[in-house]
């Protein structure tokens, strides 16, 4: 439970950032293409590969030891 911190900003925009890059990488299977490229626009054309390691990046970094 150390990685679910619901009470953390960073911990949700983490989150978001994980959610986002799922959405715009899973735009094939889903068919929702004005949406995942609206997403994608907003975020600055950002691939989802990165917006998903930046968000798991923040997630983690939450963990950390230290960081409260």
């Amino acid at each position: 439970m150390k990685y679910l911190k619901f009470r953390s900003m960073t911990w949700w925009i983490g989150a978001m950032q994980v959610g986002a890059g799922v959405f715009i990488a899973a735009e094939p299977i889903h068919e929702l293409t004005d949406i995942a490229e609206f997403v994608s626009s907003l975020l600055g054309g950002v691939k989802p590969a990165i917006l998903i390691g930046g968000g798991l990046g923040l997630i983690g970094l939450r963990a950390a030891p230290g960081l409260k």
